[in-house]
C-alpha cells in the first residue's frame, strides 16, 4: 500500500510539474501563482508540493482536473477495487460524468460535510 501511495503522489507531482511548464510556456510570470489560483491555495503551498516538502493529498482530484483542463491530456484514474463499498463505486461513477466545475463543487461540499462531522465529534467528547 505504501508503494501505491508513493506512485500516486509521484504522478501528482509529475502533473503539477507539467502544469507549471505549460503556464511557463504560455508566458505566465509566476506559474506557481497560476496553479495556486486555479486550485484555491496559496503559492507557498504549491511551492512546497513541487519541492516535496508537503503532499497534496487533499487536492489530488483538483490537480488531476486542472491537469486535464490545462494540458488536454487524459488522466489515468486508478481502477476501482471491488473491495470498495457499492456506495463508493457509485460516487466514482457519478464524478466521472460531471464537468470540471461540478466536480469541484462536489468536492468542496464533501469537505464541508466532513469538517462539520469532525467538529461535531470533537464537541461530543
Amino acid at each position: 500500500m505504501a508503494g501505491m501511495m508513493r506512485n500516486m503522489s509521484h504522478d501528482t507531482l509529475d502533473m503539477l510539474r507539467e502544469i507549471e511548464a505549460h503556464y511557463r510556456q504560455k508566458g505566465a510570470i509566476s506559474p506557481q501563482n497560476e496553479i495556486a489560483s486555479a486550485l484555491g491555495v496559496n503559492q507557498s503551498t504549491v511551492s512546497k508540493w513541487l519541492s516535496k516538502k508537503l503532499r497534496p493529498d487533499r487536492h489530488t482530484a483538483k490537480i488531476m482536473a486542472l491537469y486535464h483542463d490545462v494540458t488536454g491530456n487524459e488522466v489515468g484514474l486508478p481502477v476501482v477495487q471491488t473491495s470498495l463499498s457499492e456506495e463508493i463505486r457509485d460516487v466514482v461513477e457519478v464524478m466521472r460524468k460531471l464537468n470540471l466545475d461540478d466536480r469541484f463543487s462536489v468536492l468542496d461540499h464533501a469537505n464541508c460535510l466532513l469538517s462539520r462531522r469532525q467538529a461535531s465529534l470533537r464537541r461530543s467528547k
